[in-house]
């Protein structure tokens, strides 16, 4: 783990500690509930909520892509995530029935994701991201909208706190003459001291180092700041530096001789490899329609579909792209990077579209604005990212 990670990560957590506060019931929790039953008995609805707030702060690595799938793919089935959520919403109210409870349950895993927004952290950037993805081309969540503003607004506002500098940067936390001698007392180097003078001098090396290492990892220290300026600038200069030199790295190429088809989905992992910080930089999406016009496309106009960009791609790349960015765990949640890995389970241009299809519901062949697939495969890629770093949160 880089030094620039652990201050990032530092930082994070301030943001979340910053944020926290004793959570009151949403406003909205009473009529997305009511979407699954008219008229909560009386109690209901603060029972249910409680056991949102508890399952909120259970959420770990494995439990948040189930949550999604869950909310997002409305055939789906995951016992883990729902067989857990079930023991907490029993244990607030014993009477809940898993059998007349099906829909209520994805309903309130949908809630448990928005309320987990509210705590910046790496599990809320897994969730936004894969909000995001997620719900790309799908109008299956009833509150799709509201997820979706939810998640954009999250990641927004977090791209921009982890790129900014803080107003107010902590000093060192010097030794005081108290400190010095409650570690070193007055006797420590008289003769009947000395015999623990040893032990008292090495206290004060080892608190001083404790002291240095604490600073050193504060992400408001000094070198904490330095470290995720240092990570944000180099991020936005490799940024300007690609869109600049208008050439791709994997293919060899100025961008203009890319091709208008293999571009879509060129750009947005080039542009992901060069990415420091997730959540990404609220720059991304106009670095990708400025390359994307420097191919030959009007990118806000032009169209293509998820098939046609996937099939332009050679074969090699697409391989290359599935070993190098496995996205197995995501499955239907990141549609591109499923067809490009489905699309190698056969040789045909076609003969990959059925299988595609059973197990995606997005449509390959869908007319899709470039700038929009180019940015969605960027974003799953992000979301790859951030379901790995959530893994420390």
């Amino acid at each position: 783990m880089t030094i620039v990670t652990t201050v990032l990560q530092a930082l994070r957590r301030n943001l979340q500690a910053a944020w926290r506060h004793q959570m009151a019931m949403h406003s909205d929790f009473p009529s997305w509930y009511r979407s699954v039953t008219v008229t909560p008995l009386d109690g209901v609805l603060q029972k249910r909520w409680a056991a949102v707030e508890e399952f909120a702060n259970m959420l770990t690595a494995g439990l948040v892509v189930d949550l999604l799938k869950l909310v997002i793919l409305r055939d789906a089935r995951f016992e883990a995530a729902s067989s857990q959520f079930v023991e907490v919403i029993r244990k607030n109210d014993e009477s809940f029935s898993v059998r007349d409870g099906a829909e209520e349950i994805r309903v309130l895993a949908g809630v448990v994701l928005r309320l987990r927004l509210t705590q910046p952290g790496e599990i809320a950037t897994a969730i936004a991201s894969g909000l995001v993805c997620g719900l790309f081309s799908r109008s299956s969540v009833s509150t799709d909208d509201n997820y979706r503003q939810a998640a954009e607004t999250y990641l927004i506002a977090q791209g921009r706190a982890l790129r900014e500098v803080p107003k107010k940067i902590d000093s060192f936390p010097l030794i005081d003459k108290a400190t010095y001698t409650a570690l070193v007392p007055d006797n420590s180097f008289t003769p009947a001291g000395a015999p623990t003078a040893h032990d008292a001098v090495f206290d004060l090396i080892e608190d001083f180092q404790q002291r240095v290492s604490q600073y050193f990892l504060s992400s408001n220290g000094t070198v904490g700041v330095l470290c995720a300026l240092v990570a944000a600038q180099r991020e936005e200069i490799n940024f300007l530096w690609w869109l600049q030199n208008s050439y791709s790295k994997q293919l060899q190429k100025p961008f203009n001789e890319v091709g208008t088809g293999v571009a879509p989905l060129l750009f947005p992992m080039e542009l992901a490899d060069l990415t420091e910080i997730v959540p990404a930089s609220n720059a991304v999406f106009g670095l990708l329609l400025s390359a994307l016009e420097a191919a030959g496309l009007r990118p806000t106009h032009d169209t293509t579909s998820i098939s046609a960009s996937v099939n332009a791609m050679s074969r090699s790349w697409r391989e290359q792209v599935t070993v190098q960015y496995p996205s197995d765990f995501a499955g239907s949640l990141c549609p591109v990077l499923l067809a490009i890995k489905t699309s190698l389970v056969t040789d045909g241009d076609q003969d990959w579209l059925p299988v595609y299809r059973k197990a995606c519901d997005v449509p390959s062949d869908q007319a899709l604005r470039v700038c929009d697939l180019a940015f969605q495969l960027y974003r799953e890629r992000m979301f790859l990212r951030a379901n790995a770093e959530k893994m420390t949160s």
